[in-house]
């Protein structure tokens, strides 16, 4: 148990590490800055279901951070990458085929993904 802590916190270090010296942004934020249109408001509710699902602070990520090197989601359990793209699945609305989820890298794939299952309105 005191091993897997003391890795939980080395993971949170280095994703507190890696996003220093970025402004703190709110999803809204975070949607505006990055995405044009539409794709704001769908970055940033993909923003607020990733911070819902990890208890690191997600305030200062940029889409081409990696959900598994940067945020070390997978550092929550072994399924945690599943589970959340389960959530995403249940908010938007759509299904993210296994092929397409192996394309998942960084947020901004996923935000990417989510918009291409919606503007087909079908499985992605």
């Amino acid at each position: 148990m005191a091993i897997a802590c003391l890795f939980w916190l080395l993971d949170t270090l280095h994703a507190k590490r890696r996003m220093a010296g970025r402004p703190s942004l709110t999803p809204e934020e975070f949607g505006a800055a990055f995405y044009p249109g539409d794709r704001s408001t769908i970055a940033a509710r993909v923003r607020r279901i990733l911070d819902q699902q990890s208890p690191i602070n997600l305030a200062k990520v940029v889409p081409s951070d990696t959900l598994i090197g940067d945020l070390r989601i997978d550092a929550l359990d072994s399924i945690a990458l599943a589970a959340i793209l389960l959530v995403v699945e249940e908010e938007f609305r759509i299904r993210i085929e296994p092929e397409r989820v192996q394309q998942i890298r960084t947020i901004g794939d996923l935000v990417d993904c989510v918009a291409a299952g919606l503007a087909a309105g079908g499985p992605q």
